[in-house]
């Protein structure tokens, strides 16, 4: 009898023994399958936390960082020593021409005033050149309109233009200020005394001349150019003057109307 009871219990055990392997291999099975979806839900998991982390609530501004100083408006010089005085370095950066603001004053700084930045970062400072200046051209003697093209082509501007009784050609420049070869800043303007001629001139002889030429150089020494008549007149071309009142070398105000006769058909 005690030997069949052996047979039964050692059957019993071998069964049980064979039961808890299959289940162990059952969960070895199952944690096989869900690796892969278990990595990729940490992978997720970090990746999210990065995300939330960084850039939705991203770390305060470490304690060592200091604020940049607003040092715009100051010299070079005092903008160096304060921002030294803070615990940054300092480099020069652009220098440029500024007509408000005189030379070596800051008028840009990187980074920002405000920008929290680690002790010992570099503050770099464009600075001001001043306002630009160029040279007056000389323009006494020229006309007028010589004069203007030369003041402009400088980069400068005819200011105000004074007329004056003067023995020198009608619109010849007589003074300008500031005198040609000073320096002068841009933009600024050049102001202008010119010749109005004599109040008496001498009238040109323009027996033989061009009547538009005749009619320049009346307009240059200060007169006027009346109505004009037309003879036929084969002894010169046409369009050339033959008559002409007040005559040739009378004296007359400056200002007398000439009144021309010209060769041909108008």
């Amino acid at each position: 009898m005690k030997p069949h009871l052996d047979e039964l219990n050692a059957e019993y055990v071998g069964t049980g023994k064979r039961a808890s392997d299959d289940a162990s291999e059952k969960w070895r099975k199952l944690l096989r399958d869900a690796a892969p979806y278990l990595g990729a839900a940490v992978a997720g998991f970090a990746i999210a936390y990065f995300i939330v982390a960084v850039f939705i609530f991203p770390p305060t501004t470490a304690a060592s960082d200091l604020s940049v100083p607003n040092v715009t408006g100051l010299s070079f010089d005092s903008a160096t020593a304060r921002l030294h005085d803070e615990g940054f370095k300092v480099a020069r950066g652009e220098r440029r021409y500024d007509a408000t603001a005189p030379a070596g004053q800051v008028l840009e700084q990187t980074p920002n005033p405000g920008t929290a930045e680690p002790k010992g970062a570099t503050v770099v400072l464009d600075v001001s050149r001043g306002q630009r200046s160029v040279e007056v051209p000389r323009v006494v003697g020229l006309t007028r309109e010589q004069a203007t093209s030369e003041i402009e082509d400088a980069g400068l501007e005819v200011g105000e233009v004074t007329q004056v009784e003067n023995a020198a050609p009608r619109g010849q420049v007589l003074l300008s200020s500031p005198v040609g070869g000073a320096r002068a800043p841009t933009p600024s303007s050049v102001d202008l005394t010119v010749s109005d001629g004599p109040s008496t001139l001498t009238v040109p002889d323009l027996i033989g001349q061009d009547y538009g030429q005749a009619r320049s150089l009346l307009g240059q020494l200060g007169f006027e150019v009346g109505d004009v008549e037309y003879e036929a007149n084969p002894a010169f071309r046409a369009n050339t003057v033959i008559g002409q009142t007040p005559a040739a070398n009378s004296s007359a105000p400056a200002g007398t109307t000439i009144k021309l006769t010209v060769a041909g058909q108008p």
